[in-house]
Formats: structure tokens, sequence, C-alpha cells
């Protein structure tokens, strides 16, 4: 009886049981990491919720679609009408109406975007100021190779321009033709937003000029549609951390810490729909074919405690490896609940810098949130095994996993490869320091 009792006590102190709770107790410690990235996602979405209020009152993003010439036409309709007094289906000619939409021969756009702060409590939202100058010709109106079946209304055209009327600030200044026009709201245009003004061009027979000045706020994305036949845009701004998207990327972009230029040189042949054409099936195209950008900041810190938040339980494996080894080394056995004890100690970690960087600088609270965990754990490896060597050990292998976690986050294009070669180096020397370990050792 005494021997069975031995042989149990004996299997549950062996390293392989050991190796099997510590694996347990990792797994466990997911539950709390869960729950501080659940804190990460709420304060994200509060932040989410501070941009859109700001947006709301401020501008939101915007998409400049200028400008249009849209012509109201006439033409016959041929359908089919039921005559009940002959019994037979009778072909019917009806007149319709449809807008021709000209778009513009050259279109240059040169934008100069202001950023700034704007605050909703603890958070920082960042918006911008643009002013705004459009310029170019359409070709003589005229001789625009509009389908013959149409006969355009050209007393009744309008000159409209795609954009969020609600962001404009100041009053806007079109010059078309050489005459000044006073837009009104609404484009004019089904499923476009913007402004227009009437312009009767019965007389005109020449090429249309025009220019446009105009300034207005936004928040997020900013986009233009390239809807001139040779288009060329050039944007400029003071802010050092844009990102380019949309159909149509700048050529070579230049970045620096005091601001970016962009130029975009855009043929209409890269675009899917024509310079003229009849009734709102290109419109959508319109907007969703754009050279966009986006002035956010290079990690927002939600996203930077997010991203270091996945990290969390192969801190978690790594601290407690450095452990076990300890605890071979020393010949000591360290408890259970003094695992779980440095598991949560680490997992508040990561909801240490996020508190920290609502109110000052990430990389600082990244400095203070490291240093305090490390302090921690090594003050609480020393308490357990009295080993000086062992706690200053522990502490400085910690500072060098949080050094090393920092670069992923900072160097985001390489956080990969670089994660990839530390954990390499580190798994073989694991390897290398458990060699020797027999499972059924006490």
């Amino acid at each position: 009886m005494a021997e069975e009792k031995n042989a149990k006590r004996t299997k549950y102190q062996s390293i392989g049981f050991r190796l099997f709770i510590i694996c347990v107790l990792i797994l466990c410690l997911n539950i709390p990491l869960g729950m501080v990235k659940g804190v990460m996602y709420s304060r994200s979405g509060m932040f989410d919720t501070a941009m859109d209020d700001i947006a709301s009152a401020w501008g939101g993003s915007q998409t400049i679609a200028a400008p249009i010439i849209t012509v109201p036409a006439k033409y016959m309709k041929l359908s089919s009408v039921w005559n009940n007094q002959k019994k037979i289906s009778e072909k019917v000619e009806t007149e319709q109406e449809e807008d021709i939409h000209i778009l513009p021969e050259n279109l240059n756009i040169e934008a100069e975007i202001f950023p700034e702060i704007r605050h909703r409590g603890i958070f920082e939202v960042l918006v911008y100021k643009t002013n705004l100058k459009i310029s170019g010709t359409f070709e003589n109106l005229k001789n625009a190779k509009i389908d013959s079946k149409y006969k355009p209304l050209w007393n009744k055209a309008f000159f409209s321009m795609g954009l969020d009327p609600s962001a404009i600030r100041g009053e806007p200044e079109v010059i078309f033709n050489g005459k000044k026009l006073e837009l009104n709201p609404g484009s004019g245009i089904k499923d476009l937003n913007g402004v227009s003004v009437p312009v009767n061009l019965q007389d005109d027979g020449r090429p249309a000029d025009f220019n446009i000045v105009l300034q207005f706020n936004g928040s997020g994305l900013l986009s233009f549609a390239p809807i001139g036949k040779i288009n060329n845009f050039k944007i400029t701004s003071n802010w050092p951390h844009p990102t380019f998207s949309g159909t149509f990327r700048p050529d070579a972009p230049q970045i620096t810490e005091n601001g970016f230029t962009a130029v975009w040189k855009i043929p209409s042949i890269a675009r899917d729909y024509p310079q003229i054409f009849a009734g709102n099936s290109d419109i959508y195209k319109i907007k969703k074919k754009t050279a966009s950008l986006n002035l956010y900041e290079k990690m927002p810190i939600y996203k930077k405690s997010l991203r270091l938040a996945d990290y969390g339980i192969m801190f978690i494996c790594l601290t407690f490896v450095m452990m076990f080894l300890f605890e071979r080394k020393l010949k000591q056995k360290l408890h259970y609940v003094q695992y779980v004890i440095v598991g949560l100690a680490i997992s508040l970690f990561f909801l240490t810098v996020i508190s920290l960087s609502e109110h000052i600088n990430f990389a600082l609270s990244y400095v203070i949130a490291s240093l305090l965990v490390i302090m921690m754990v090594s003050c609480y490896i020393y308490g357990a095994l009295k080993n000086k060597k062992a706690a200053v050990s522990g502490g400085l292998l910690m500072a060098f996993l949080y050094t090393v976690l920092y670069l992923m986050l900072s160097e985001a294009d390489y956080a990969l490869l670089i994660g990839t070669i530390i954990l390499l180096i580190t798994l073989g020397a694991i390897m290398w320091a458990t060699r020797n370990i027999n499972l059924n050792e006490e």
C-alpha cells in the first residue's frame, strides 16, 4: 500500500506531469488575455464613436467628382401597347426625356490639406481642412458625340459638382466660360451628392473652360474621381503619414517628416466609363474609381495595443519556460499558483499600456508598463526562489522580450520576420537547456 502511494506521489511530482499542468495553465490564461482584449475593443469602439461625432459636425470622408455638364435630352421610345379592340400588341412611339452627362476634356486639381487634432473627452481625432483648386476645359459642347437619337435641350443644361455640401466652408468661387456662377444645393443628378447651377448653353459653340476655388472640411478618406479625359492631380500637406488607396496610386509620392507631395496623371482609358453617357448607370462607377488618400496616424494606439495583445500568450509561454528552467537549475519547485500570478501580471501589462497611452505618449507608456511588470515579476521570482541571480536573469530576459516586441510594433513591415527569427533563436536556446530532461525524473 505504501509503495502504491509512493508511486502515485512520484507520478504527480514528475516533470511530465508538471509540464502538462503548466500547459493547461497557459491555455487557461487565454481567458484573462481575452478579457483584456475585450477592454481594448471597447475603448476602440468608444474612439470610433468619438470620430463619428466629430465627423458629423466637422465633415466626414470626402469624394470629389467635379465638374459635370448635364443636358436633358428628348428621344422617341418604341414600346408595345396592347390594343383591346384589335386584340393585338401594337408598337407605339412615345417621347421620353433622359439626362446626358458630359465629362471634361482636361481636369486639373490642386489640393492643399491642413490637418488638425480635435478632442472629444480624452480622445484625439485627426481631421483636416482642404483648399481646393479645380480647372480645365470641356470640348466644344455642340460638337459632343451624343447619340443621334437624342435631341439635347441646351437651354436646360446645368453645371454640377459631386461632393458633400455640408463640409463646404466659405463661399466657393466658380467661373465657367468667364462668368461667375452661384451654386445651389443638390447636384441635380440621381445618386450623386453635391451642388449645381443652371447654365444656358444654347448659344455656345466653343470649348468651355472652368475655374473652381473652394474650401471644405473632412476626416478620414479623401478621394478624387478622374472624370477628365486627361487628369492631373497634385495633393500637398504638412502631415507626414499619408496612406494611398483607391483604384489609382500616385506617381512616386514624396513623403518626408515635414509632409508629403503626391501627383497623379490618369488617362481616361484607365477607367471603365465613357466621357459622355446617358442616364445614371455610370454614376456609381465614377464614385468607385478614385485616387484616394487618408491622413491617418502611423499606428493609432488602439491598433498598436491590439497587435501587442496578440503576442500575449507567446510572452506567457516564454516566461513560464524561464521559470521552469530556474526550477530545474536551482532544484526548487514553484507552486502552480505562482505560475498563474506571473501570467496575470503579464496580462495586466497590455492593459497598463493602453490605459497610460490614452493620456501620454505610446512609447513612454510602453516603457513604464514594461518596467512595472519586469520589477513585479523579478521581485516575485526572488521571493519565491530566494535567489538574486534568478531574479536578475528573469528581469533581463523579460526586458529583452519587451524590447523585441516594441521593435516588431515599430517596424510593421518586418514584424513577421523579426518575430520569427527571435522565436527560432529562443526555441533553440530552450532546446539546448532542456536536452537532458528525463520525464520520469522527480
